[in-house]
């Protein structure tokens, strides 16, 4: 008689029966069931009427007997997700809150016969980023069901700007233009950054995507590369400020070198060597990104016409070494003089302008505090026979007469002389 199956779907959880007659023969009969994570499964095994002695056991690295009876094996028994459920004719081993490790054999052993069901569990794939020793990059993702399909890669600046995307293969590797280790590309800096690769095996993780994804922060193997040249100049005191910004994977040693000798420039009152770590603005995929960078500086002071007018920053890390060269601006003979004159005739110039404004200022202050005194002298008159000041009101009231007059000199007010409009007789 053909074995027979009878998948029956409750709210807890789905139920897998298998009969008396399909397992009445030891280890051959057998049956597959999936759940995913977090579900509940019942595995059910029919027993016979007159069987009393029966137990669940689950096969694997080392096999181990889930359940004798009722009673739960207590290294099960802690994790709280088996148990057992003993009807008339059904003994039924109940697994809840399913994880990948519950997955496997489980045989359900009676007198006579066994009954074995394989529990595959569902599970939406880990995935990872691993760089191989050519510079490519592997997708490593692990799930089940695996038939795995990888989408298309993402790349990402180091401070996780989109740049671009890119097509990998069908099993998950990212190819570059490499050989031996070392980029095809113009610059190092434009591959490093964050790759993330998405897979789908049509499983759902945390329920809310049906995809999954890994990344790594990759750093190619390259020499350093010189991002910017900048030069400063200080004409008041004849110095010069060279930097250069340089990215490198790794850890850099350096030497400033002067271009004609091509001796190694050391320090002195002459020449001062600093490094700074900062972030140096690039294209990358025409997006302006930010990288770490070192910042590599030489200070020359009194720089003249026999020094030296260009210089060249060597500079090497775990991959090897580059040089970059810089060039100093151009100065006429003499120049640094003519600054020195420039710069005094228009500091002279600049104080003879303030000095010219305080003095206009000041004239029309005075100007004004004489105008006032003179309105008010002008309001007054001078009454010889009373020998003081009236008011033009305080006259008028006196129908005194007035004409222009010039005060002799023992008629001044406070030794001053003015003309005013005097009083010179009375009515």
């Amino acid at each position: 008689m053909q074995a027979v199956f009878l998948l029956i779907c409750f709210w807890k959880g789905a139920v897998i029966w298998a009969f008396d007659d399909y397992c009445n023969q030891t280890h051959k009969n057998k049956n597959e069931m999936t759940a995913i994570i977090g579900s509940t499964k019942i595995l059910k095994c029919p027993v016979g009427k007159q069987v009393n002695l029966f137990a669940w056991e689950k096969f694997n690295v080392n096999d181990t007997i889930v359940a004798e009876g009722t009673k739960i094996n207590p290294d099960y028994q802690r994790l709280n997700k088996f148990a057992i459920d003993r009807r008339q004719k059904e003994y039924n081993l109940i697994i809840s809150n399913i994880s990948t490790a519950d997955g496997g054999k489980y045989c359900c052993e009676q007198t006579g016969f066994r009954c074995c069901v394989l529990l595959y569990v569902k599970e939406a794939p880990e995935v990872s980023v691993i760089q191989l020793d050519n510079g490519s990059l592997l997708c490593s993702a692990t799930g089940f069901p695996d038939n795995i399909s990888y989408l298309r890669w993402e790349h990402k600046s180091p401070e996780r700007k989109h740049l671009r995307y890119l097509k990998g293969t069908e099993n998950g590797i990212l190819n570059f233009n490499t050989s031996d280790g070392k980029t095809g590309l113009d610059s190092t800096y434009s591959l490093d950054g964050i790759y993330i690769c998405n897979v789908v095996n049509h499983m759902t993780k945390d329920g809310d995507t049906n995809f999954q994804t890994g990344f790594a922060n990759v750093l190619f193997k390259g020499t350093p590369e010189c991002l910017r040249e900048t030069v400063g100049t200080d004409y008041t005191d004849g110095s010069v400020k060279l930097q250069v910004d340089v990215y490198s994977s790794s850890n850099v040693s350096y030497n400033w070198l002067d271009s004609e000798v091509e001796l190694p420039v050391k320090q002195s009152p002459k020449h001062k060597v600093t490094i700074t770590e900062s972030q140096t603005m690039v294209e990358m995929y025409n997006h302006q990104v930010q990288l770490n960078s070192t910042n590599i500086i030489l200070e020359i002071s009194d720089v003249d016409q026999q020094d030296t007018r260009s210089y060249i920053l060597e500079v090497s890390n775990n991959h090897g070494t580059s040089n970059c060269t810089v060039v100093l601006p151009k100065r006429r003979k003499g120049s640094r003089k003519v600054d020195k004159v420039k710069l005094a005739i228009l500091s002279c110039g600049s104080a003879a302008i303030v000095l010219l404004i305080i003095a206009i200022v000041l004239k029309k202050i005075g100007k004004h505090r004489v105008s006032k005194k003179t309105q008010k002298r002008e309001n007054m008159c001078y009454h010889r026979h009373e020998k003081q000041f009236n008011t033009y009101s305080m006259a008028r009231m006196r129908n005194e007469v007035f004409e222009e007059v010039t005060l002799n000199r023992d008629e001044r007010d406070k030794g001053k002389r003015f003309t005013i409009c005097s009083v010179v007789q009375d009515v």
